[in-house]
């Protein structure tokens, strides 16, 4: 195992392995720079592929328990992500919604509200879709599941 190199990490999917003849000392400074130029890619890939987009967003917003579309905008996708127990929100993305009409907004915290939309006969902007940031997934799982539990 002198002569082998390994990268791994629980997160990722693959391990990288390689091999490298040590009979000269040209060989050590390669493989040296070898082991330096594979972790920078390694790392470099694993940081940017950690992400889950979630479709059609809705939030439960007590007492009316009911589902709303939210309103667009990033804040509220960040209070999404929050909420199903994500660090971030990454990108989002946003459709319209309809004249008198109530909407979910995030007030911080595990707090939302309800707007109407009002009667203006235009495009009310809610989100369609989120990308939130999994790399500090906390695994409590959906924070609206445990609000209504207790």
């Amino acid at each position: 195992m002198d002569n082998m190199g390994m990268l791994f990490h629980p997160g990722w999917n693959t391990t990288v392995q390689w091999k490298l003849p040590l009979k000269l000392k040209k060989d050590k400074m390669m493989k040296k720079l070898l082991i330096s130029l594979l972790s920078v890619a390694a790392l470099s890939s694993a940081a940017n592929a950690a992400t889950v987009t979630f479709y059609d967003v809705t939030q439960n917003v007590p007492p009316a328990s009911n589902n709303f579309s939210i309103w667009a905008g990033a804040y509220n996708a960040y209070g999404y992500c929050y909420m199903k127990g994500f660090d971030d929100a990454l990108t989002y993305t946003t459709s319209c919604g309809e004249d008198e009409m109530s909407f979910a907004e995030y007030k911080g915290g595990n707090k939302w509200s309800t707007r109407s939309s009002g009667s203006k006969n235009q495009c009310y902007p809610i989100l369609d879709s989120v990308t939130c940031s999994i790399d500090s997934f906390d695994m409590r799982g959906d924070k609206n599941e445990l609000q209504n539990q207790q």
